[in-house]
């Protein structure tokens, strides 16, 4: 019994992804953040489009730090440009550069979710 505890806890230290959620959460989370700047793409109204940029950005966040912790290293770096685009788009001060940013956000997320998606 204290051999199988021991066996236990040493994966958990040289797993800490596992630890941490599960890896394909950051392919999820990185999937909310490019709908949410589609959203961005349908709104006419700047203060909505600001509204979903800023959930857009929290989302690419949200995958950006559990790719970090599951060692998905190009999908991190993916993740972080789309929450800096969508950052960018929430504080932009006309419709058109939000949409610009958002687009950038999108595309920049779905490089995110292929990499992501390849350590599965």
């Amino acid at each position: 019994m204290r051999r199988l505890i021991t066996v236990i806890a040493l994966c958990c230290m040289f797993t800490p992804a596992l630890a941490h959620g599960e890896c394909s959460d950051a392919a999820i989370a990185g999937d909310e953040s490019s709908r949410y700047a589609r959203r961005v793409l349908r709104e006419s109204s700047l203060a909505e489009a600001q509204k979903y940029a800023k959930k857009a950005e929290a989302a690419s966040k949200r995958a950006m730090d559990v790719a970090e912790e599951c060692e998905y290293d190009e999908a991190a770096a993916a993740f972080s440009h789309a929450a800096r685009h969508a950052g960018m788009a929430s504080k932009a001060g006309d419709i058109a550069t939000v949409k610009e940013y958002a687009r950038e956000t999108m595309r920049v997320a779905e490089e995110g979710i292929k990499a992501a998606e390849q350590y599965r």
